[in-house]
């Protein structure tokens, strides 16, 4: 890839990745300036979104029959 190239790497589900399929990525930094590793809260963001989905769905107050 050229460096004039950003090329981004998201681990977001790295820790899922059985161990001989793990690159060290952040290793790979410091030979290029051109990359940017990123470890995302995705999973959070869609825990949070469900979390949001179930309260919404709960009964509030007394119980509706």
């Amino acid at each position: 890839m050229p460096e004039r190239v950003l090329v981004v790497i998201d681990e977001a589900y790295n820790e899922y990745l059985p161990p001989e399929l793990k690159a060290e990525t952040v290793q790979w930094l410091k030979r290029h300036p051109n990359l940017i590793v990123t470890r995302t809260f995705s999973k959070a963001y869609g825990l949070a979104g469900l979390a949001r989905r179930l309260r919404a769905r709960a009964p509030v107050g007394r119980r509706h029959r």
